[in-house]
């Protein structure tokens, strides 16, 4: 479940695979996504240390996880920046995201304008998980996107907008 979850935002925070690409400006993107997660059972306590000897960044990633699934309904947000090269747009960056992640999902499009995409997902491999996400370009510095998946008895909601910052990336800008 976890997978799915990080998977999903990566690919949410990203321009998506399409025969079109969207009309968006390369550089630094900031991208808020929100999250309303629901049916998921309470989860029992880890024991206590046991993300102690995690390194810092997976322990963070572990808590933000737990996080997420404990939250009983109310709305995790989540602010990130990512850089978006001209041949990520070109190509899709939601492909190489996907391929990233060794989850065997597999993404259809079902309608692809530079203005506006929306695509279908279905990943066997994580239980059966389904899902559409829409992604409108407001301008060429600005975008909105909705996703709703389902894994089982699971519903996940999403909302993002993401925003262009600059021309140039900058490992420092990126977090």
């Amino acid at each position: 479940m976890r997978l799915l979850h990080s998977g999903l935002l990566l690919a949410a925070a990203l321009p998506l695979l399409a025969a079109e690409p969207l009309a968006v400006k390369p550089g630094l993107w900031e991208t808020t996504t929100e999250i309303v997660t629901s049916g998921i059972p309470a989860l029992p306590a880890l024991p206590p240390g046991t993300l102690d000897n995690l390194p810092p960044e997976q322990r963070a990633k572990a808590e933000a996880a737990m996080k997420m699934l404990g939250s009983g309904g109310q709305p995790q947000t989540t602010v990130a920046r990512s850089c978006v090269t001209a041949k990520d747009i070109e190509e899709g960056v939601f492909k190489a995201a996907r391929d990233s992640q060794n989850q065997q999902c597999q993404f259809d499009v079902v309608s692809a304008t530079p203005k506006r995409q929306e695509m279908k997902m279905t990943c066997p491999s994580q239980a059966g998980a389904e899902g559409r996400m829409v992604l409108n370009v407001i301008d060429s510095s600005n975008i909105q996107a909705t996703m709703d998946a389902k894994i089982q008895a699971v519903t996940m909601n999403m909302k993002m907008k993401g925003r262009w910052l600059a021309a140039a990336c900058s490992a420092a800008d990126e977090r």
